[in-house]
This record gives C-alpha cells, structure tokens and sequence, in this order.
C-alpha cells in the first residue's frame, strides 16, 4: 500500500506547497523534506490552468499532460486524453467548469446546502425547468467582476 500511497502523497504535498507560493497565508507549517519545498518554489507554477495555458499556445500538449499528471493527479494515459479533449472542444472545458461552479453557487445561495439535500433537488429542479442566462445564475459574484 505504501509504494501506491507514498508517490499520490508526495505529489499532494507539492501541490500544497505550490498553492502556498501563492498565499502566503495557506500552509502554516511544513515539516517535510526541504528539497520538495525548494522544488515547488524553482518551478514557479504560474496560477493559470486544467486548459488555458495550452490553448494560449504557452505551452506544448506534453507540458499540459504532465501538468494534469502532476497537479491535478490524473493518470499519464488520462492527462493525454484531456489534453486531446482539449484540442476538440477547445475553450468549451473551461467554460463547462465555470457553468458547473455557477450553478453550484446559484443552488447553494439560494438554500441547497449539503445540510438540505431536499432543498437542493427543489432549486436545481426549478433552474432546469426555467431558462436561465448566466449571468442570472451569477448573482454577487457578477458584481464583483
């Protein structure tokens, strides 16, 4: 079991190490081996992601599969099937990611916590018997943008 858990955790850790890079505020305290935080901190893993760095032609369709395998710990033979998801569907992914988001936020804005599972099935039932624009789903965070 260790020699499956031991690679998943470590890429977990560094991926936790990476966020940190970015909000200083997000690991309070790391005892691990000093090489991994020095790693994490030589890549300088830019914010951006799952798709959009690809499609911008910032980096190769090799360099997007072993970012997926690193980062978002998908298979190797997975990571290369997204990336060729990527070069069909282009810039739908992320805009199917950010639909999912809204319609999450929208239901539990309006009452469908985890806590009222009946309460979400009632929203999410009415949203999909209404025609909705995203930007009615948005509510506070459209503002803000």
């Amino acid at each position: 079991m260790d020699s499956v858990m031991n690679p998943l955790a470590e890429r977990y850790v560094k991926l936790v190490l990476a966020v940190g890079e970015h909000d200083d505020g997000y690991v309070d305290a790391y005892y691990g081996p000093e090489a991994w935080r020095e790693e994490v901190r030589a890549e300088q893993l830019p914010l951006d992601s799952a798709a959009r760095m690809y499609l911008n032609g910032e980096i190769s369709a090799d360099s997007a599969a072993r970012w997926l395998n690193t980062y978002a710990l998908m298979e190797p033979e997975r990571a290369r099937q997204r990336v060729r998801f990527f070069d069909t569907y282009r810039s739908y992914v992320i805009n199917y990611n950010w639909g999912r988001d809204l319609v999450r936020e929208f239901v539990e804005r309006e009452g469908g916590t985890a806590n009222a599972p009946e309460r979400r099935w009632a929203v999410f039932s009415e949203l999909l018997s209404s025609p909705r624009l995203p930007s009615d789903l948005a509510g506070e965070r459209a503002a803000g943008e």
